[in-house]
């Protein structure tokens, strides 16, 4: 859990790695089951911060999301 809570402080700020840090945490299903909305949330910041290792690991994830899912994480992502 400590870990987790730094990777999200450290992705709040915007450091590219821990950005791609929490998606693994989010698709592991941890602390609850996979957030594959907030994955692409996630990987679509760390896109934006220059981590472009993240946009094929985005691809992937889209690709398993529903239209629905896929929507809520554009609107969340347009929200900033």
């Amino acid at each position: 859990a400590p870990a987790e809570q730094l990777g999200g402080t450290l992705a709040a700020a915007g450091v590219r790695r821990a950005l791609f840090y929490v998606v693994g945490v989010l698709l592991g299903g941890r602390p609850g089951p996979p957030d594959r909305v907030m994955a692409h949330v996630w990987l679509s910041r760390s896109v934006d911060n220059g981590y472009l290792l993240a946009i094929e690991v985005r691809r992937q994830v889209r690709a398993a999301m529903s239209e629905a899912e896929y929507e809520e994480a554009l609107a969340i992502e347009a929200d900033g």
